[in-house]
């Protein structure tokens, strides 16, 4: 699956896409390659551009292996949030059922469909919470 990633350092922002069928280690992939880049905060906060994502290839033991990896990078990624743009009610379930299931991982996750509200909501979450 491809999966770009762009960081915005005057916002702490680092924007994911992820385009076509998801394979689990690619999520440890892009957080190598945050490390290896040297500029990215590990505490950025993260967005997740999931629109162009295949979900119908995501099996429960395809969710059971993205939890795995979640756990793996949990300390690598601090208290930053992950806030997630889905096309869908179907995807935002799948996504929420991935929250519930991440058991032990207590950080800011929220849902949306849109980038700009995405980024809006977590510049307002930030003003509120003094992140």
């Amino acid at each position: 699956m491809p999966l770009e990633i762009h960081f915005e350092p005057e916002r702490r922002i680092l924007y994911g896409r992820m385009i076509g069928e998801f394979l689990p280690d690619d999520l440890i992939a892009v957080f190598d390659r945050v490390e290896a880049a040297g500029n990215i905060p590990r505490d950025a906060d993260i967005i997740w551009d999931m629109r162009a994502l295949d979900f119908s290839a995501i099996t429960v033991d395809v969710m059971k292996s993205i939890v795995k990896r979640r756990r793996q990078i949990n300390s690598f990624r601090k208290n930053a949030a992950s806030y997630y743009v889905v096309l869908g009610p179907v995807e935002e379930r799948m996504i929420r059922l991935m929250i519930a299931v991440s058991v032990g991982i207590e950080k800011p996750e929220q849902i949306f469909r849109t980038l700009e509200a995405a980024t809006e909501h977590l510049m307002e979450f930030r003003k509120t919470s003094g992140n």
